[in-house]
């Protein structure tokens, strides 16, 4: 297209961004500044400033972007990129005055009303960011920057839950978004969400005997164990007629002898001899 109209300035601009996405700055460097020389377009401009920024010129990206600002009719884009490289760099009060004057020019620019939050959230102020991106979610609850840009302020708030509920929101909007799910762990984190969890071996119910008692039968040596589960085993039949020693009868009489094996006596244990 740009072959057949090399004064289409969107076909330009479509190009530039191109270049950029792919790393190419010298190519949209080059592409940008003859397009600018034709055009004075605001659009152009900005991203003339933003190519200039990532070719690592950041002093001539400021003034091409305050150029841009300059230029008619208002392009709230210019006013954003501006306010974001002056926070970048820690120039907070000139940020501010730069996304006010735009949101004075364009009172319905949600970018800006953005761009602004995350300035005073950048500052501390949370209770003006807060305001700011409850404002931009009253009217576009679909903007997934202002979503999560009201969520850190609720964790620097302390109001995890509720942070967790937006970043889980933002997460709908933008699956793909590494950066918010990272934020959610972290959250998640600090509302201690694994020691809420059950543990993978939770002792069983012990039931009516007691802790003590369980852990005192437990810790007995195997003879006392076995011993103590006398008076349970005596209550079943088939234990008691395989477990049970012999019992003589009131007339007297001698204990059966220990020897045979346990698997001849299936059945009722053998008289004693006379």
């Amino acid at each position: 297209m740009l072959k057949a109209d090399r004064g289409n300035v969107m076909a330009a601009q479509i190009l530039a961004e191109a270049f950029l996405l792919q790393d190419r700055v010298q190519e949209a460097l080059d592409l940008l500044q003859r397009t600018a020389r034709r055009s004075q377009e605001p659009g152009t401009e900005t991203l003339l400033a933003m190519a200039l920024n990532a070719a690592g010129r950041a002093d001539e990206a400021l003034e091409q972007l305050r150029r841009a600002t300059m230029g008619r009719p208002v392009f709230p884009l210019a006013f954003l990129k501006l306010g974001e490289q002056l926070g970048e760099i820690g120039r907070f009060d000139e940020a501010i005055a730069v996304l006010e004057g735009g949101l004075a020019l364009v009172p319905d620019g949600v970018g800006l009303r953005v761009g602004l939050g995350f300035i005073h959230l950048g500052r501390n102020e949370r209770d003006v960011a807060r305001r700011l991106f409850l404002q931009v979610l009253a009217t576009a609850p679909e903007r997934h920057d202002a979503t999560v840009g009201l969520a850190r302020v609720m964790v620097l708030d302390g109001e995890y839950a509720a942070a967790a509920d937006l970043l889980r929101r933002a997460l709908a909007l933008r699956p793909e978004d590494v950066a918010t799910l990272l934020e959610l762990g972290k959250c998640q984190l600090e509302m201690g969400a694994r020691s809420a969890e059950k543990p993978p071996c939770a002792p069983r119910r012990i039931g009516r005997i007691g802790w003590r008692r369980w852990l005192s039968w437990r810790l007995r040596p195997p003879r006392m164990a076995a011993s103590s589960c006398g008076l349970a085993l005596r209550r079943h039949s088939w234990w008691r007629s395989k477990l049970i020693p012999f019992r003589p009868d009131s007339g007297g009489g001698r204990r059966p002898s220990r020897g045979g094996s346990a698997r001849s006596n299936r059945g009722s244990p053998s008289p004693p001899p006379r």
